[in-house]
């Protein structure tokens, strides 16, 4: 237990820290009600005393009341007979302060109407079959009613976090929901508790005046395979699946998800989908023979050419040779519903129950709607992917088309490629920044004099620099900010101009690269001709991000007649 203690009499915070040590119970000390406001951001106490003498009492009185802090007394040690405190404390955390209080002193609950109707409310909320939960702003549990006690086959919540009682596969979700509430987003959420059983968890927040989460109250509504709830369970189903492909990033994930969530929601045996006229992936549930499989898979082929769902609901009254083998494997139910889009098969989903008579016409009806969003997503996954493959083999054709018009000069990278060559091109010899036209005869002076240093000779300094002005030009043209970097390595230089620009159309690349003179808004523009022609090799790199050059220059220039040397006159 944590008690938070107001008090400007130095005597009487050393007694408490004694007394509340001696119950292994933690003190904190708060000078003011400004401190008090800001450690309710951090935590949240059982019992906060605030000292009848202290100067701002009233103002540390209103901060804790707006915190939730409602059920209110005035306490008095049996030690210290002449201290006076007025207690403050939450609804549905009382029992162990008011524990503590009695032991150390007398104590008097103000009971006003309010005090009472809140004691009402409790024991209200304690027949409510839903779960019901108060959580502090860390989501430690601090309160819990009856019924989910029992649920969870638990006595006492209190001091467990939301985390431990629910499945582990869920917890990323409860952290996205406290992301969500950071930013002011309040919705309702399935998650499966720690014993299975599914539940909409639906959150109310309690705020302080800055907006801050000082804590929230929950309600766990489960899920009832009753007349009643059919309807609600249906929306609540096919919310979760809309949220499950929302948060999906391949057709794998979708699958695997959507299908497992339905096993749960729907107390399904097995499921499973198969997609361009063979099975797909595993199928979580029931393991099943692969003879089963098989003949699953003969109706799932059968169901995309018909284009109709095909629904066994009581497998116990058919005698046909594969159905009775399913029979005899345990599957008293079946239900292969298609996936299409547009008219078009994709593929079909199937479903297995080992209860006969639990694909009535209201689950089927749902299986179909599942179906629906299902098909959409995989077709847009695949739509996806073959743009991806089409852009790779696009940038691939221009890989090698450009390679071998340079000459083997110019090599267009992907972002790692390019990073990798730059990792292993030596020793930084310096860098300077690109924001304007000003900053050009710098960098022309910068290059000359950093290669010159490094012994290449005053003609391929001047080329360089005329390079470094080039690409520059192009990157206060085109770009935001840029900047150029030398390395040297060994008998080699290399030169980096990058920017931070919008990148270079693929369609553009010939023209931009290849023909002097050509600029277009989207591209770097004129130079690419001057760099390919005094460089030995150019990498480029560009996406909608920026646009990354780097010239390499050898130190040593091969004189023409050396090619003669070797031969003997005759």
């Amino acid at each position: 237990m944590n008690v938070w203690l107001m008090e400007n009499r130095s005597q009487a915070g050393e007694w408490f820290g004694g007394v509340l040590r001696a119950e292994r119970t933690a003190l904190t000390l708060i000078p003011n009600p400004t401190q008090l406001g800001r450690e309710f951001q951090q935590a949240t106490p059982d019992l906060i005393l605030i000292s009848e003498s202290h100067p701002r009492r009233d103002a540390a009185l209103s901060v804790a009341d707006e915190a939730g802090y409602v059920l209110s007394g005035i306490f008095r040690p049996h030690d210290k007979p002449k201290f006076l405190y007025h207690w403050r404390i939450r609804v549905g955390a009382q029992k162990p302060p008011l524990a503590l209080l009695r032991k150390l002193g007398e104590s008097w609950e103000t009971r006003g109407a309010e005090a009472s109707v809140h004691e009402r409310y409790r024991k209200l909320l304690n027949r409510v079959s839903d779960g019901i939960l108060e959580l502090d702003a860390q989501d430690l549990i601090r309160w819990s009613n009856t019924s989910l006690q029992k649920s969870l086959a638990v006595d006492d919540l209190v001091g467990l976090s939301l985390e431990q009682i629910v499945k582990p596969s869920d917890v990323a979700q409860l952290r996205m929901l406290r992301r969500q509430h950071s930013a002011g987003v309040v919705a309702a959420v399935p998650v499966s508790l720690v014993n299975g059983q599914m539940v909409e968890l639906d959150p109310n927040l309690r705020l302080s005046k800055d907006g801050s989460v000082l804590g929230s109250s929950l309600v766990l509504r489960g899920i009832r395979n009753t007349q009643e709830s059919d309807r609600g369970r249906e929306l609540f189903v096919l919310y979760t699946v809309a949220t499950l492909l929302s948060q999906a990033a391949s057709v794998d994930q979708a699958l695997e998800t959507v299908l497992q969530r339905s096993i749960e929601l729907m107390d399904l045996a097995a499921a499973g989908a198969w997609l361009d006229e063979g099975p797909y992936g595993n199928s979580p549930g029931l393991d099943l023979e692969e003879n089963v499989r098989e003949i699953i898979g003969d109706l799932c082929r059968k169901t995309m050419q018909d284009r109709k769902s095909l629904i066994y609901r009581h497998l116990n009254k058919e005698n046909e040779g594969p159905l009775q083998v399913l029979r005899e494997s345990g599957v008293l139910g079946l239900a292969i519903v298609p996936l299409q889009v547009q008219g078009r098969p994709t593929g079909c989903l199937w479903f297995v129950s080992t209860d006969p008579g639990h694909f009535s016409r209201e689950v089927v009806s749902l299986l179909i709607s599942l179906s629906i969003p299902m098909a959409v997503a995989i077709d847009n996954f695949r739509h996806v992917a073959e743009e991806l493959q089409e852009e790779a083999s696009r940038r691939q054709f221009y890989r090698d088309a450009l390679q071998a018009v340079t000459r083997g000069k110019l090599f267009l990278c992907e972002p790692a490629e390019f990073e990798e060559v730059w990792s292993q091109a030596g020793v930084s010899a310096g860098e300077r920044p690109i924001r304007s036209y000003a900053d050009v005869p710098d960098l022309r002076h910068f290059v000359e004099k950093t290669l010159g240093a490094e012994g290449f000779t005053e003609e391929r300094c001047h080329d360089m620099a005329l390079c470094a002005t080039e690409a520059a030009g192009n990157v206060v043209k085109h770009a935001e900010s840029g900047r150029l970097e030398i390395r040297v390595i060994d008998e080699d230089a290399f030169i980096l101009i990058e920017d931070k620009g919008p990148g270079i159309s693929f369609s553009n690349l010939p023209n931009a690269v290849l023909t002097a003179g050509y600029s277009t808004a989207p591209s770097l523009g004129m130079g690419y001709s001057i760099l390919l022609e005094m460089a030995d090799s150019l990498y480029l790199c560009t996406h909608p991000g920026g646009t990354s050059v780097m010239l390499k220059i050898t130190r040593k220039v091969v004189d023409p007649l050396e090619a003669f040397a070797a031969f003997e006159l005759l």
